[in-house]
């Protein structure tokens, strides 16, 4: 089955990974493009803090985007390259 995923465009959502707040998303922030891009499984969850308004896509509708929009792709993949960074960083001592 294939969930779509989603571009938030309002509002705050926060993620989750294995149930700690690692971070929050906002209007134009989007989420799951991970699963889209190599069909595995979420590797965060993403809960609305407020009320939100999303746009959601399918895999196949997804990957259409991508390639009739290049540009897309290259601002997702350096919003990614942050996030890894971000996610590796090692943490601050006291």
């Amino acid at each position: 089955m294939c969930r779509p995923r989603a571009a938030i465009q309002a509002d705050f959502a926060d993620v989750l990974v294995n149930k700690r707040k690692r971070g929050t998303l906002g209007a134009g922030d989007f989420f799951g493009e991970i699963s889209l891009l190599d069909g595995g499984p979420r590797s965060a969850d993403v809960v609305a803090a407020t009320d939100v308004d999303m746009l959601g896509l399918t895999a196949w509708v997804f990957r259409g985007v991508l390639e009739q929009y290049p540009s897309i792709a290259q601002k997702m993949l350096v919003t990614m390259a942050g996030r890894l960074r971000d996610a590796t960083k090692p943490a601050p001592t006291d």
